[in-house]
């Protein structure tokens, strides 16, 4: 099994709307920094003390990355996808 240790980030979200009597408006970013998770960076397997590259070690050689696929962990708490921009119309429908 490997450790893997990662940094603290802090993540920016921002949005701002406009009402226009029934609609409403926003235009938005999450993620405003382009902020990354760290990328796995742990060799050591910590029931051996082995490296975790080497090839019959007990850990999984890719690092929690799905194999390679994704440079990032797979399990990241806040995603690996950067800046996402949006914009929302909202207006309510009556009879």
């Amino acid at each position: 099994m490997c450790r893997e240790r990662y940094g603290s980030k802090t993540l920016f979200d921002v949005e701002v709307g406009y009402q226009f009597n029934q609609v409403n408006l926003s235009v938005g970013v999450r993620n405003l920094f382009d902020t990354y998770p760290d990328h796995p960076s742990s060799n050591t397997d910590i029931n051996t003390g082995g490296d975790c590259t080497v090839t019959g070690g007990t850990c999984a050689k890719d690092y929690n990355n799905n194999f390679g696929v994704f440079p990032w962990a797979a399990a990241s708490p806040f995603g690996y996808n950067g800046r996402y921009l949006y914009a929302r119309l909202e207006t309510t429908l009556t009879r």
